[in-house]
């Protein structure tokens, strides 16, 4: 994860005075508080001032993009669950980007008129490209010093 943090945030200052990474919670929602889920993403990036959410300074509501390192133990519900409350719930969320830990592979959602178009890249030889916050990232970079398990047969 901290490959994929210092890359962003380089990435971000290099191109943008406008977009930061931060470490914060998500909350997503409708305004009844009890309907709504806050969660922990493993990267979160704002374009401007970041808004909050209650009275919590570190719960914020106005993501641009939201990055996760998938392992086994949340994979469905990051997948699932998370991604379509936050797809639902955070119409400032242009961008979804999932890593998997065991291959070079990520998957990004993008947010269009009429839903989510899905890309992804797959080899240390790709090149992940989130255009709305100007961001590349070589996956050679993301996956700098990560040993994989050996392929199955």
């Amino acid at each position: 994860m901290s490959n994929l943090s210092v890359l962003v945030a380089n990435r971000l200052r290099a191109t943008s005075d406008l977009g930061d990474v931060v470490d914060a919670w998500v909350r997503c929602g409708p305004a009844d508080p009890t309907a709504g889920m806050i969660s922990r993403p493993d990267l979160v990036v704002v374009w401007g001032e970041p808004a909050t959410w209650g009275g919590y300074e570190n719960v914020l509501t106005n993501p641009r993009a939201v990055v996760e390192v998938l392992n086994p133990a949340t994979v469905g519900f990051i997948q699932s669950e998370q991604m379509h409350r936050l797809g639902r719930w955070a119409p400032t969320l242009t961008d979804y980007l999932l890593v998997r830990q065991g291959c070079p592979s990520v998957d990004l959602y993008t947010r269009a008129a009429d839903g989510w178009l899905v890309r992804w890249w797959r080899g240390l030889e790709e090149t992940c490209e989130i255009a709305s916050i100007g961001v590349r990232l070589p996956l050679a970079d993301v996956y700098d010093r990560v040993t994989f398990p050996p392929a199955d047969e």
